[in-house]
C-alpha cells in the first residue's frame, strides 16, 4: 500500500508524538542523496523542517554539528533534538538533565586544552525560541586550544560550510557575519544569501600597504569602491568554504604568529539573537556567557 503522507508529513508526526511521548531510538526523517552537498542537503531538509515547526512550533534554540542540525526543542524532562549526519537526519527524545550535562562536559572539556576534540555544536542561535534553555553551568562558551593554522583553516572551513547548509532552513534567509581582528587589521567574514552567486565572502577591512601581485597571490579577487581587497564566491560551489578559509589563513599569517591570539568579534545573524560559534576554535568577544532560563 502506497504511504499517502509525504516526508515531512511524515516527520511533523513524528515529532508530534516524541514529544507526547519520549521516543529514545533515533528516528529517521531525511535520507540525503549518495554524494549531495552541503546546498543539495539543505534542499532536501527545507520542507521537512518546515513542517515539523509548522505543526509543534519553532524550537528552543538553532545550531548545528560538523555533521548535521542540531536543533532543539526544549522541555523540563525532554528535549526533542534534530540531528543527524550527511546520510541522514533523525530525530531523538533525549533526557534534557542527562543531555545538558553531557554538553557542558564535552564544552569544558575542550576549553582551553592543548589538543581539543570537536565541540558538541559549531555554532548555536539563540533567538529566544520557547521553551527552557537550561545552560546547566556557566561555561566559557569558546574553545581556546586550537595549535596550527591548519586547523584554524579546517575549522572555519566547517563553519562556514555549515552556515550554508543549515542557517537558510533554521533561521530563514538572514545574513551571518563576523570579523576576524589581527593586528589591528581585520579580516570581515559574511554570508548572505541575498548576494546570489556570491553568498560567501571575505574582506580585509583595510588595503594596509601590501601591493596588487601580493594580495592576488595570497587569493584576493578584487577590490571594492572603499579600497578593501575582497573573495566573493557561490555557495553552490562545495569548494567555496575551503577557499574562503585558505585565502584568510593566508592574510592572517602574514601578521600574526599564532592563531590562538586571533579573536572574533562582531558576531552577528541577522541582528536577530544572540549566536555562539565554538567551532571557530578561537576567543569571540564579546563572549556569549550562559545565562538563566527563559
Amino acid at each position: 500500500m502506497v504511504d499517502p503522507l509525504s516526508a515531512a508529513e511524515r516527520a511533523a508526526d513524528f515529532a508530534e508524538k516524541m514529544l507526547a511521548t519520549p521516543y529514545r531510538l533515533p528516528r529517521p526523517i531525511v535520507e540525503y542523496p549518495p554524494g549531495a552537498g552541503p546546498v543539495e542537503r539543505r534542499e532536501e531538509m527545507r520542507p521537512v523542517y518546515a513542517a515539523i515547526v509548522e505543526r509543534i512550533g519553532p524550537p528552543t534554540l538553532l545550531g548545528a554539528t560538523g555533521d548535521g542540525p542540531y536543533v532543539r526543542w526544549g522541555r523540563r524532562g525532554d528535549t526533542l533534538l534534530l540531528t543527524g549526519d550527511r546520510a541522514a537526519a533523525t530525530l531523538v527524545s533525549v533526557d534534557t538533565r542527562e543531555f545538558l550535562r553531557k554538553e557542558y562536559d564535552a564544552l569544558q572539556r575542550n576549553y582551553g586544552t592543548p589538543s581539543p576534540q570537536r565541540p558538541p555544536y559549531l555554532w548555536r542561535l539563540d533567538r529566544k525560541g520557547p521553551g527552557p534553555v537550561t545552560r546547566y553551568y556557566e561555561y566559557a562558551g569558546h574553545l581556546n586550544g586550537r595549535v596550527g593554522w591548519e586547523e584554524f583553516g579546517e575549522a572555519l572551513e566547517r563553519v562556514l560550510s555549515s552556515f550554508v547548509e543549515h542557517m537558510p532552513v533554521q533561521a530563514g534567509e538572514c545574513w551571518v557575519a563576523f570579523r576576524l581582528r589581527a593586528e589591528g587589521r581585520d579580516v570581515l567574514l559574511n554570508y548572505d544569501l541575498r548576494d546570489h552567486g556570491a553568498e560567501l565572502c571575505a574582506i580585509v577591512e583595510d588595503r594596509g600597504t601590501d601591493d596588487e601581485d601580493v594580495m592576488r597571490a595570497r587569493g584576493w579577487r578584487s577590490v571594492d569602491r572603499y579600497g578593501r581587497w575582497r573573495i566573493d564566491l557561490p555557495e553552490a560551489d562545495p569548494g567555496s568554504a575551503a577557499e574562503i578559509a585558505r585565502v584568510v589563513v593566508a592574510e592572517l599569517r602574514t601578521r600574526v604568529r599564532d592563531p590562538r591570539s586571533l579573536m572574533a568579534h562582531d558576531v552577528g545573524a541577522g541582528d536577530d539573537g544572540d549566536l555562539w560559534l565554538p567551532g571557530l576554535g578561537i576567543e569571540v568577544w564579546p563572549r556569549r556567557e550562559a545565562g538563566d532560563d527563559h
